[in-house]
């Protein structure tokens, strides 16, 4: 069920007068239990059969979580002795193994297997082993380290583990974050769940102007520039190098709107129950830096990186070397986790090479002199351009084919192939989302219409007005799922 199908609008309006009208009138877990319902039917209406790994993944890490605690407070001795001898260490590690192990089949078992299949074969031994063709689970990733977060941070004594498991499914399967995240965080998130919701008028308006906006940045933007951007790549030797340079800008500007875009609706979907989920982007594209880009872009992902394999690998308390190195290796893990195929690796590589190459210019670049003004202009122009051209990997899973269209856009000028819808609406699109971001970015201006007063009630209804006009008119509907469910 997509956010933007037919379903999910008669979905979304059923499950929210439930929740508000009839379950949150009672207790707190006969309000989670609905919406544990409501979530695994959301997810269940893709592959009734995957709930049952959800409902799996957090049965084990729930009981997990409590029998560390368990063995901890009766046995405070455990932890005393040697790591490898300490009871509780062997309970995080047997959870955690067997989350990556089930996200390892699922999602790598095919790809590992071709890969030995393709080196053996390579060498002129001829190996025939036949893959798994199992399903990949829709989110899989996101709820599998939104599990991870919690034993871990049980483990490392951050949080203590919740008595309520209700409120842990309803944390582990909530409908709106299920499926692409944000990935939530256990400390933040679970004492939402556990104690009681009240219907909050402004928190569920600034939500439906989450919604409507992401809406805008899926079908007004995401799906309209996808059509020309599966038009260039989906035929490369037809199309010269500015063609495919176009092509290569739109999509970065695609999955930009594809997952900022579901992010916001899942945070806006998140509000109208009174969920405040972790924001995702932050206009990532006036990033003056691959550093800062990182941190705008999918932040809940690239803390979760920083917190559980950077900083356990050492991060920035080592050596300037090994610093690098740590940066790097989170980096080429990010790419494999994005995908079971090696042109994840090598963009995930190259967004490495990128980190260390910025932790150096921070070292040199301030001793040219050169002005701040002039410096983050160029730092944002140069940014885009080499998170563009790592795109082009993201976007062509075929490394050869992904070289291809590099090397066309510096050997192959000429006129581009110009899709009129694409460039009538798809560009009056961006206009509208440059000025917002721009707004946002550099006073946050776009959030003053949040505030209360006539003026301000009255402006919200007439730009709602016009977004929902812009949307109808210029929008793709039942186009292409969003981009990020796939990992």
């Amino acid at each position: 069920m997509l956010f933007t199908s037919f379903q999910f609008v008669l979905f979304l309006p059923i499950v929210f007068f439930l929740y508000w009208l009839v379950f949150n009138r009672t207790n707190t877990k006969i309000s989670n239990l609905f919406l544990i319902v409501a979530s695994y039917v959301f997810y269940g209406w893709w592959n009734w059969k995957i709930c049952f790994l959800l409902f799996g993944v957090t049965v084990v890490t729930y009981f997990a979580g409590n029998l560390m605690h368990r063995m901890r407070s009766n046995h405070p001795e455990c932890e005393k002795g040697k790591r490898i001898s300490n009871p509780v260490w062997w309970i995080n590690f047997a959870t955690v193994f067997l989350c990556i192990g089930t996200l390892g089949v699922f999602k790598y078992g095919d790809f590992f297997i071709q890969s030995f299949v393709d080196v053996f074969n390579a060498i002129g031994w001829n190996v025939e082993v036949s893959t798994l063709n199992l399903i990949l689970p829709l989110g899989i990733s996101f709820y599998i380290f939104q599990s991870l977060t919690y034993t871990i941070d049980i483990f490392m004594r951050k949080i203590e583990p919740t008595k309520d498991i209700v409120a842990y499914f309803a944390f582990m399967s909530f409908f709106p974050q299920l499926l692409s995240g944000p990935i939530g965080r256990a400390s933040r998130l679970l004492p939402q769940y556990e104690n009681k919701r009240k219907f909050d008028y402004n928190l569920a308006i600034s939500g439906c102007w989450q919604i409507l906006w992401g809406l805008f940045m899926k079908v007004c933007v995401a799906d309209r520039l996808s059509v020309y951007v599966d038009t260039i790549y989906g035929n490369l030797a037809m199309h010269n190098g500015t063609s495919v340079a176009l092509a290569a800008i739109f999509y970065s500007i695609q999955i930009y709107c594809d997952f900022a875009g579901y992010s916001l609706m899942a945070i806006g979907v998140g509000r109208l129950f009174g969920i405040t989920l972790d924001e995702n982007f932050r206009q990532p594209y006036f990033a003056k830096s691959i550093g800062e880009f990182w941190r705008r872009w999918h932040i809940s992902l690239s803390t979760w990186f920083r917190d559980y394999v950077y900083i356990p690998l050492g991060g920035n308390r080592v050596s300037e070397g090994r610093n690098y190195f740590n940066l790097f290796i989170t980096f080429l893990v990010s790419g494999l986790w994005h995908g079971a195929a090696w042109s994840f690796v090598l963009w995930g590589g190259l967004h490495g090479v990128y980190q260390v190459l910025d932790k150096m210019r921070k070292k040199y670049l301030p001793k040219l002199g050169l002005p701040t003004l002039f410096k983050d202009s160029i730092g944002v122009i140069v940014t885009f351009v080499i998170v563009t051209i790592a795109w082009i990997f993201f976007r062509l899973t075929d490394i050869n084919m992904a070289w291809d269209a590099i090397i066309k856009i510096y050997t192959s000028a000429g006129m581009p192939f110009v899709d009129l819808p694409t460039f009538a609406y798809g560009l009056s699109s961006i206009a509208i989302l440059l000025g917002v971001d721009f707004l946002i970015n550099r006073n946050n201006k776009g959030r003053n219409i949040m505030q209360r007063g006539v003026f301000y009630t009255v402006l919200r209804y007439v730009l709602a007005l016009m977004l929902t006009f812009w949307i109808i008119s210029t929008g793709i509907f039942g186009g292409e799922q969003f981009i990020y469910f796939q990992f």
